[in-house]
């Protein structure tokens, strides 16, 4: 089945101008967990295509400011990939890759640094939230 979808893929990735989310990891593991260790998958995937550009992405769901989460992305440099690449190599490149930009942002994270971060979206405070705000500036 495996084989199957990674042929699916590159045929659609020759056919239409689409992007593809994929978790090459290929087993799911804890967000923090290293070494990353990829699957070949995604190395076979840039041999037969034509022209892709890969981009890697960090999310990380974190309590910062408030009792709801924030999900904190990162994205990294595009690779661009021609179809000529060699799967081991190219495979350790990409977690070498995947690595460094997942541990800048845990460091940036556990560091404080999130000013560059761009708000996307915000829930609005609820009454409560607002009823303690408004009291707060009362005192």
């Amino acid at each position: 089945e495996t084989l199957k979808t990674l042929k699916y893929c590159i045929d659609f990735l020759n056919k239409e101008k689409i992007s593809l989310w994929l978790f090459p990891q290929g087993i799911i593991k804890p967000p923090n967990h290293r070494p990353l260790e990829f699957q070949k998958g995604l190395s076979f995937i840039a041999q037969k295509v034509k022209h892709v550009n890969l981009f890697p992405i960090a999310i990380q769901y974190v309590f910062l400011r408030q009792a709801m989460p924030e999900v904190l992305i990162d994205v990294g440099k595009p690779i661009v990939v021609n179809g000529e690449v060699d799967k081991d190599n190219f495979t350790q490149y990409l977690e070498n890759n995947f690595t460094e930009l997942l541990d800048n942002q845990l460091h940036n994270i556990s560091e404080g640094n999130i000013q560059d971060y761009k708000i996307m979206f915000k829930k609005r405070a609820g009454f409560w939230k607002s009823l303690e705000r408004f009291l707060k500036a009362r005192i």
